[in-house]
C-alpha cells in the first residue's frame, strides 16, 4: 500500500510499504555523504538547484562535522549523474572524500529540500 504524506505547505511524499511498490515506481535512492570544503559555499543550494532541474527527489542538510548528507531518489540513471555532481560541487567547494549507499527508499519524495 502507498501512502501519501501532506504537509501544510504544499509537499506531498509517498510512504512505501512493500519492495514491489518501490518496482513499481522505478525509483532508486542513494544517500551520500561529502567531505572537505562543503559548507558555506553554496552546495546545498546549488546541488537544489541541479536536482530539482533533473527531477530527482529528496533532500540535502548539513551535518555538526562539516559534513554534508544528501539523499538522493530517481531513476539510477540519473542518480548515477548526480553522484557525478556531488563528487565535485560547486566551483567553491572542495571535496576530499565521499560515501555512497544504495538503500530501498521508504518513502517518495515528490520534491528536493534544503533541510535545516
Amino acid at each position: 500500500m502507498i501512502s501519501f504524506w501532506y504537509y501544510p505547505w504544499g509537499k506531498k511524499d509517498l510512504e512505501i510499504t512493500s519492495s514491489a511498490e518501490v518496482v513499481k515506481l522505478a525509483v532508486s535512492q542513494v544517500r551520500i555523504f561529502v567531505y572537505g570544503r562543503v559548507q558555506g559555499v553554496g552546495y546545498r543550494h546549488s546541488l537544489s538547484r541541479t536536482a530539482t532541474e533533473h527531477g530527482v527527489g529528496g533532500w540535502v542538510r548539513n551535518r555538526p562535522d562539516g559534513s554534508v548528507e544528501i539523499l538522493l531518489q530517481g531513476k539510477r540513471e540519473v542518480l548515477e549523474k548526480m553522484i557525478q555532481w556531488c563528487k565535485k560541487g560547486p566551483s567553491f567547494a572542495m571535496v576530499s572524500d565521499h560515501e555512497i549507499s544504495w538503500e530501498d527508499p521508504e518513502r517518495i519524495y515528490g520534491t528536493f529540500d534544503i533541510v535545516f
